[in-house]
């Protein structure tokens, strides 16, 4: 069964609440290049995400659960629930989805389908709370919100989405081991991507000097995937960049050229001030000799 990945587990009874530990979760380590590139990407809004794979939690497709990358300034891994068609979802953090997925809490859930109690067993952490609830015609859910954000930012879930949901625990736990490593491994392709368009950029003679000139050689870039017959992970999660998220991919590289050019207007800056700094040297030589020169003629 689903692990809880260092989260004490915690089986809150009928009309009590628990409170799991508000542990912040750690972010990769990331160099500065990285941040630079990455520094407009935002967590708003519903989550972008890459390498991503959904279930269906119902015949209807109703509701489901997506687990991918989030394209935001870290690129960690993500897991999306979403219920009715034109409402967001809830994202989840890996260390959310195993609080979820946790066995005993689980227990706690199921107990609440075959005897629904109000007020029922909740789960409460640092941003996310879930809850067993009961509908307006009887029928018991798990409600799974987040704190802080608009009230229809929550999911409902019924016995048999949940019972699938559960039933998914070791599939998904596998996708997230997967991602855990892709999401190391994504700075090197984001980085290694960016130096790809610059020589690119070069061939075609575009200067990038906005983000609509960075677009147009990522337009070019997406065609040296044509050929691809098998993709490795970096392809794909490039692919995902190129044709899904144009935009942000666009700005990322334009952010990267920016960098590029101010590093380079420094390095001749300071190549400058050498030059200035040589050539006075020379200078202050040559009135030397010049001194030592007219010393001795005037002897």
């Amino acid at each position: 069964m689903y692990s809880t990945l260092g989260i004490v587990e915690e089986t809150v009874l009928a009309g009590l609440i628990g409170v799991a530990p508000t542990v912040a979760e750690e972010n990769l380590p990331r160099s500065k290049d990285f941040k630079q590139v990455t520094r407009r990407l935002s967590e708003e809004g519903r989550p972008r995400l890459l390498l991503e794979k959904s279930w269906a939690l119902n015949r209807s497709h109703s509701k489901t659960i997506t687990v991918g990358l989030r394209l935001d300034k870290n690129i960690g891994v993500c897991a999306l629930i979403s219920g009715s068609p034109g409402i967001g979802g809830v994202a989840l953090t890996e260390m959310e989805l195993a609080a979820l997925l946790d066995s005993r809490w689980m227990g706690s859930v199921f107990a609440h389908f075959a005897h629904p109690k109000f007020p029922g067993a909740n789960r409460v952490l640092e941003n996310v709370e879930f809850r067993c609830t009961t509908l307006r015609d009887g029928e018991p859910s798990l409600r799974i919100a987040r704190k802080g954000v608009e009230r229809l930012n929550y999911v409902l879930l019924a016995e048999i989405s949940t019972k699938t949901l559960l039933g998914l625990a070791d599939a998904i736990q596998c996708s997230v081991h997967t991602l855990k490593q892709y999401a190391v491994e994504s700075e090197k392709w984001v980085l290694s991507s960016m130096n790809s368009l610059r020589v690119l950029a070069r061939e075609m003679e575009v200067l990038v000097e906005t983000e609509k000139e960075a677009e147009r050689v990522i337009s070019v870039f997406g065609q040296r995937f044509s050929n691809c017959e098998i993709l490795s992970a970096e392809q794909e999660f490039l692919l995902d960049l190129t044709f899904k998220y144009r935009e942000q991919f666009g700005n990322m590289f334009f952010d990267y050229m920016n960098a590029v050019y101010e590093e380079e207007e420094g390095e001749e800056g300071g190549e400058e001030e050498e030059e200035e700094e040589e050539e006075g040297e020379e200078e202050e030589g040559e009135g030397a000799e010049c001194a030592c020169s007219s010393s001795q003629m005037c002897e």
